[in-house]
């Protein structure tokens, strides 16, 4: 239908908004520059668990990034880009449970991937339990610096 307009083609950018919503991983939530997953590795914090590890640093943004970082060791690039689109989803589902205003990366140890969705979940629950502490720590020793 080419004289149409879209809008009654069906099309309504509204809609693209409700589906995409709060729980998409949009681009600009997205770690992609090497300088910012350096300054991660060289600045951040670390939280090791059984299976995940967690860089994260504080940034100036008022909303977290996320990226993955899977070494070769790891595995086959199958197991490598399962391991991404696991932590990926579940970042996505559960981005809630994380302070706003960092940027973390996910590393996956060794027997990431024979661990089942439930225990998944767990340790992701620990993870953001640790980083929202020390998060909310780290703040508050800011702020009494700065008084």
């Amino acid at each position: 239908m080419p004289g149409v307009p879209r809008e009654e083609r069906g099309f309504q950018p509204d809609n693209l908004k409700l589906r995409r919503g709060a729980e998409s991983l949009s681009r600009h939530e997205r770690l992609r520059s090497s300088k910012d997953f350096s300054r991660i590795f060289r600045e951040g914090e670390k939280v090791r668990l059984k299976s995940l590890t967690v860089r994260w640093v504080p940034n100036d943004l008022p909303w977290s990034r996320v990226g993955t970082s899977v070494g070769r060791r790891f595995g086959n690039a199958v197991r490598r880009n399962r391991a991404r689109r696991i932590l990926r989803e579940l970042y996505r589902t559960r981005k809630g449970w994380f302070p706003s205003g960092i940027d973390m990366v996910f590393m996956p140890g060794k027997y990431f991937l024979n661990a089942g969705w439930e225990q998944h979940e767990k340790i992701f629950a620990e993870a953001a339990r640790r980083i929202s502490g020390s998060f909310t720590a780290r703040a508050s020793k800011g702020r009494c610096r700065n008084e």
